[in-house]
């Protein structure tokens, strides 16, 4: 892709990559995350099957992120 085109057009790219960041302060920050998360301080849009419909879990295509739980 030209320099040019980049250049002209207004727009945000981000991303990371294995190597970009030190893994302890990645797994360190994920378990915050994970804290906060138990104690709902942060709440996540999630669709919740347990594991024994995990085949109806396979087709929900739409709305929020399926998760599986083991209840």
């Amino acid at each position: 892709m030209p320099a040019s085109l980049l250049r002209s057009r207004l727009f945000r790219l981000s991303g990371s990559g294995i190597g970009s960041f030190d893994m302890r302060d990645y797994v360190r920050r994920g378990r915050d995350y994970l804290q906060l998360v138990a104690e709902k301080r942060v709440t996540l849009d999630v669709r919740a099957f347990p594991l024994d419909r995990v085949e109806d879990a396979w087709v929900n295509t739409t709305g929020p992120r399926t998760v599986l739980t083991a209840t």
